[in-house]
């Protein structure tokens, strides 16, 4: 696969507005930061652009399974840091996969 050389600290996530729900506390640990850091510098190209033959780098993780879907505090965590419930997109893909149109942003 090919490497792209870049620091995390460059990548700026869209901001999603997390303020005030429950997805906040998860995504605002340090936990949460680490695990998205290493996935993103181990998987940094887009997932669904590598599909369609395109090498593009990404710039979001996803959820497979959304970890907010977790019955209690436990299992969310479990789903929010297991690195097999996560793929790393671009932002165009990420906001297919929630079906978030960039009109509304």
């Amino acid at each position: 696969m090919p490497q792209i050389n870049r620091k995390f600290n460059n990548i700026k996530p869209v901001q999603y507005n997390h303020e005030g729900n429950e997805s906040s506390k998860f995504y605002n640990s340090i936990h949460w930061k680490k695990l998205r850091n290493q996935f993103i510098m181990q998987h940094p190209l887009c997932y669904d652009c590598a599909l369609e033959g395109r090498s593009v780098p990404a710039e979001e993780i996803h959820h497979k399974i959304p970890f907010l879907t977790g019955k209690d505090d436990d299992e969310k965590w479990n789903l929010l840091l297991d690195p097999k419930n996560l793929v790393s997109l671009c932002i165009k893909h990420h906001r297919e996969r929630h079906k978030i149109h960039t009109d509304i942003l």
